[in-house]
């Protein structure tokens, strides 16, 4: 995995950027997760959908490596 991306001249450490790339793909999982009503049957949701974000950003970084 590349440490950092060039973005036009400015050096971007490489897990923000794959943070903010991940970030589309995880708002669309929370959306169908809600119309499934996934979330009313989660114990704690709020604790669900931050778990769903580190699946959706390991998924990316695993990915790239």
């Amino acid at each position: 995995m590349p440490l950092e991306f060039s973005l036009a001249g400015i050096y971007l450490p490489a897990p923000l950027v794959l943070a903010v790339l991940s970030l589309p793909f995880y708002l669309l999982l929370d959306v169908v997760l809600a119309r499934l009503g996934v979330y009313r049957r989660a114990l704690h949701p709020s604790l669900l959908r931050i778990a769903l974000f580190v699946v959706v950003y390991a998924s990316a970084v695993l990915i790239l490596l």
